[in-house]
């Protein structure tokens, strides 16, 4: 994709109102992440299952305490930042793991146990 495309597609983001928020992980829970570690949070979370696209909300983990959301949904029009817990983060590593291909990746082995 040349870099006209690619400001295009930013510029037509930001006038649709698409925003970052933080998550910031709390307590002993750690953001995991994948061979594709971009996951559209509005479309399908079974495993290469990419029926529902229509709608976009971008989750990106950055490291095991901070991730990040790309969003354009109303509920966070005044929110920069989340406090997830351990219950979301469970949320966002199962999104990550349902759509890697091959390898997850964590910090510690904890993180993985629960994923399905």
């Amino acid at each position: 994709m040349g870099h006209h495309a690619i400001y295009r597609l930013y510029r037509s983001l930001i006038a649709n109102h698409y925003k970052i928020i933080f998550i910031n992980a709390i307590d002993d829970s750690e953001f995991i992440t994948s061979d594709n570690p971009i996951v559209n949070l509005s479309g399908s979370y079974k495993k290469n299952d990419y029926s529902d696209m229509a709608e976009m909300e971008f989750y990106y983990p950055l490291s095991p305490k901070l991730s990040m959301l790309f969003t354009n949904r109303s509920c966070y029009k005044d929110v920069s930042e989340i406090q997830a817990s351990a219950e979301d983060v469970l949320y966002y590593n199962q999104a990550i793991y349902n759509t890697s291909d091959k390898f997850v990746y964590a910090k510690n082995q904890p993180s993985l146990l629960d994923l399905k």
